[in-house]
């Protein structure tokens, strides 16, 4: 079975492990993770 990886499951990772900044060359495949980030300032 293929697993999927998508923006919200690293995001909860990124708080649940007190990562406050993420830093890396934006591309198309990444946009996803970016625009949901953006939207939840929290």
């Amino acid at each position: 079975m293929e697993q999927v990886l998508t923006p919200t499951p690293i995001i909860e990772q990124f708080k649940k492990n007190g990562v406050t900044h993420v830093i890396w060359l934006p591309e198309s495949e990444t946009n996803f993770m970016y625009e949901l980030m953006t939207r939840k300032k929290s």
